[in-house]
């Protein structure tokens, strides 16, 4: 899903100026997908590992504040590991970003 630049304010300059100032939802975490760099052999072909488990691993980007119920344990740069099933993916410019609930980050790490 891509966000045209029209919804985009005129008082933001880029995107990450717009998430800087944006507010998230108190137990969601906005994260950048950590990309694993393609294997290749001297003559070009490209090698595919065959995943055994569907997680991702991306940095946080922005957190929500949390709730008295459920306190916000991620924070802003960490790297984290989660189930690749569960965010919301869309694009901002040529970023792509993910959403997802706190719950679902299954570890965390500098």
């Amino acid at each position: 899903m891509t966000i045209p630049n029209l919804l985009i304010p005129l008082c933001y300059k880029n995107t990450r100026e717009m998430i800087k100032t944006a507010k998230i939802l108190p137990t969601k975490v906005l994260i950048k997908e950590i990309k694993e760099e393609r294997k290749e052999t001297k003559s070009g072909i490209v090698l595919v590992e065959q995943k055994r488990n569907p997680t991702t691993k991306g940095t946080v980007v922005m957190v929500g504040e949390g709730t008295p119920s459920l306190p916000m344990v991620a924070k802003v740069g960490m790297t984290v590991l989660f189930n690749s099933m569960s965010p919301v993916r869309f694009d901002l410019d040529e970023d792509e970003y993910l959403l997802l609930d706190h719950a679902h980050i299954l570890f965390l790490y500098q």
